[in-house]
């Protein structure tokens, strides 16, 4: 039974990292610049934001993500900057980066349309002897594979005080690397990341709102994906949010705004396909400046 685990892990791996390159968090409607450079400057204020994500604890060799970004509007413009630091290990293969963005902002009467670039670059490792295979002499189960990798993204967000809208495709280059017979060949890259998200904001009372959304991700040799997201917030101190991702995973949120700058969040995952078992995720968020919140409506409580 060990041994059919962890052939079954082997081929879930094995689709995470071909399939799907872009990194995905539970809340990233709380910060979309993963996914959406033009999110940069989308709260008004310079904020830190981090996310740590522990996948699959019960497997040893389990995915673990995370990434710690900072973005601003600068002041007296439309223009706002930001960057991003971020790894990603998944048994035999680890990845790790950095990211810049850039986006522009222009006023469209109630409502603000921003167009956003990222560019970075991204270390790819793989060990493949990690997966102690039953020939130990098989050269190519022998490998470290290393290379320094260019990234880029585009996107488009379009948001008012009571809903937004997105599109974009963050992982415009290759972005894995193999090597055979002392040869360099670049695979897997050729799939790109397309992403459209959306969300409303319904008032329930002066003191509670819905906040349903929705990610529509397309990646090229895989079946579309939808998370379906419904956030409830509480005098805009607490929310308890859930979430369903077609064919992959239930999961369940709970966001704490311990003051007007600091923001704390917890994601519980459930598989429900391949392999049922569960994932942790912690969300850290620091805004600066002391400022009086925005009213309840406002897009920058997503």
């Amino acid at each position: 039974m060990k041994k059919i685990y962890i052939i079954l892990f082997l081929a879930v791996t094995a689709n995470t990292g071909f399939a799907q390159q872009q990194s995905m968090y539970g809340q990233y409607m709380f910060n979309m610049l993963n996914v959406n450079p033009a999110y940069a400057g989308s709260r008004n204020v310079g904020n830190f934001n981090t996310l740590i994500r522990r996948q699959w604890l019960d497997i040893t060799g389990s995915p673990t993500t995370g990434s710690f970004s900072y973005d601003e509007r600068l002041s007296d413009h439309n223009i706002s900057i930001g960057g991003q630091l971020y790894y990603d290990n998944i048994y035999t293969q680890k990845r790790a980066g950095l990211q810049g963005f850039y986006s522009y902002a222009a006023d469209m009467n109630s409502s603000i349309l921003s167009l956003g670039i990222s560019f970075g670059v991204m270390n790819y490792n793989a060990n493949y002897s990690r997966t102690n295979p039953f020939d130990v002499g098989d050269p190519l189960l022998q490998q470290v594979i290393s290379a320094f990798l260019p990234t880029a993204g585009l996107g488009a967000f379009w948001s008012s005080e009571k809903w937004y809208f997105g599109l974009s495709t963050p992982n415009l280059f290759k972005s894995y690397k193999a090597e055979m017979n002392d040869k360099s060949v670049s695979f897997a890259g050729k799939s790109g990341h397309y992403y459209f998200t959306g969300g409303y904001v319904f008032p329930i009372s002066d003191m509670v709102v819905a906040k349903p959304s929705v990610m529509v991700k397309s990646v090229s040799g895989a079946p579309v994906q939808i998370d379906f997201n419904t956030n409830i917030w509480l005098s805009d101190i607490f929310g308890i949010g859930a979430s369903y991702r077609t064919g992959d995973a239930l999961l369940g949120m709970a966001e704490l705004q311990l003051n007007t700058q600091f923001r704390i969040g917890y994601a519980y995952e459930q598989k429900i396909s391949v392999i049922s078992t569960n994932s942790h995720e912690l969300m850290l968020r620091y805004e600066f400046g002391g400022l009086v919140r925005k009213k309840i409506l406002s897009p920058r409580y997503f």
